[in-house]
């Protein structure tokens, strides 16, 4: 499960070799959730969640983002909610990286997502130097 207190580490995981398994979970949720396979959306879930320790912030991040958001599952699906939180919690680490820019800017829907996340995860972070811009 996904630790909320801590941010994502950019390298959980040794780019030594590339791996696909966020992609390959998160098409697995695709395909059960499309043929109404009962217990493997729950499975696929588990496992991309499971993945997300191993893997952290690699490409296959980025494009199982991409499958969820293609995918019309509901606003509030775990998957979706993993992935969402998971990103807003790495938001610092991502945004440097030209494939998740490029994702933000085709789908503006998935980047307020990650920006209202981001934003319940550090209330009162900022001072703004002027009280009544905030008000």
């Amino acid at each position: 499960m996904i630790d909320a207190q801590a941010a994502p580490s950019s390298t959980a995981r040794s780019n030594s070799r590339p791996s696909n398994v966020l992609i390959v979970n998160a098409r697995m949720l695709i395909l059960a959730s499309q043929y109404g396979l009962a217990g493997l959306p729950e499975l696929a879930t588990q496992k991309y969640d499971t993945a997300l320790g191993i893997e952290g912030l690699t490409v296959s991040f980025v494009e199982s983002l991409k499958l969820i958001f293609q995918t019309k599952f509901p606003s509030d699906h775990l998957i979706k909610t993993r992935a969402i939180k998971y990103a807003a919690l790495s938001y610092p680490v991502l945004v440097k990286q030209s494939t998740f820019k490029t994702l933000l800017q085709n789908d503006g829907r998935m980047g307020l997502h990650i920006l209202e996340v981001a934003a319940k995860q550090s209330p009162g972070k900022y001072n703004f130097p002027n009280k009544k811009f905030c008000n």
